[in-house]
């Protein structure tokens, strides 16, 4: 490669700056791969926004209202993009199911 190495940690520069954000953001756990660190910062008031929607007993025929839930985020947190609301919901999803989950007689 001319004027180049051949080491492709060299050579692919911008894989290596993302290699190094990932080990740099997770902290003390470089096995850590969760990204999108800002998402986890706004987690708990997106849940409290979507929290209408997710809930089936307030849906029509105990079915979640899933795509307004989308809307309100959309409009509680417009510097995010589309792509991050769609990580967002079904995140928020599983996290209302796991918290309502029914208890296990025992």
């Amino acid at each position: 490669m001319p004027g180049g190495s051949n080491d492709p940690e060299v050579r692919d520069g911008a894989g290596l700056i993302a290699r190094n954000w990932r080990m740099e953001s997770a902290g003390s756990n470089p096995s850590d791969r969760r990204a999108h660190y800002d998402l986890r910062d706004i987690f708990d008031k997106a849940y409290a926004c979507a929290l209408p929607y997710l809930d089936p007993k307030q849906g029509i025929g105990n079915s979640p209202m899933i795509r307004y839930a989308y809307i309100a985020l959309r409009e509680a947190f417009p510097q995010l993009s589309q792509q991050e609301i769609a990580l967002l919901v079904p995140a928020l999803r599983r996290a209302f199911q796991e918290r309502n989950k029914p208890a296990s007689p025992g």
